[in-house]
């Protein structure tokens, strides 16, 4: 079971979608559903063994998007999930799957645009043209 929170300091329009990934098939195919920001709900997800979660959510139209690493959730259990809550300390994280790198003057590197109490909901961000 998930508590699922959708923060936003204004009511606003998104999408959202969770994609099942599993051992057998490791791609997650699906669209995102409308969502009116904020709003709270619970969701319950299947569990098992091979079985994963990717989750990505966008505020506003073309605006932020968070995305999930590929958690897996325990039968019986209860986890929280906070898109696009304030950022309540810094954290760099792996969740899309890659970390910082560098390549020449070009940065990339992984921020979290939102809080859990398990930094798990990054946001990617790159950056060009840094000087030293």
């Amino acid at each position: 079971m998930l508590d699922s929170r959708f923060h936003a300091a204004k009511p606003a329009h998104g999408g959202e979608f969770r994609y099942s990934i599993t051992d057998t098939f490791p791609v997650g195919f699906g669209f995102p559903e409308k969502i009116a920001f904020p709003v709270e709900r619970t969701d319950y997800v299947s569990t098992g063994t091979g079985r994963r979660w990717h989750e990505s959510v966008t505020n506003g139209p073309g605006a932020l998007e968070q995305r999930s690493g590929t958690p897996v959730y325990q039968g019986g259990s209860r986890s929280e999930l906070n898109w696009f809550k304030p950022v309540l300390h810094p954290w760099l994280g792996t969740g899309l799957g890659w970390g910082q790198t560098r390549t020449g003057n070009n940065l990339e590197f992984n921020t979290p645009a939102g809080a859990t109490p398990a930094p798990t909901t990054p946001a990617s961000a790159t950056c060009g043209a840094m000087r030293r």
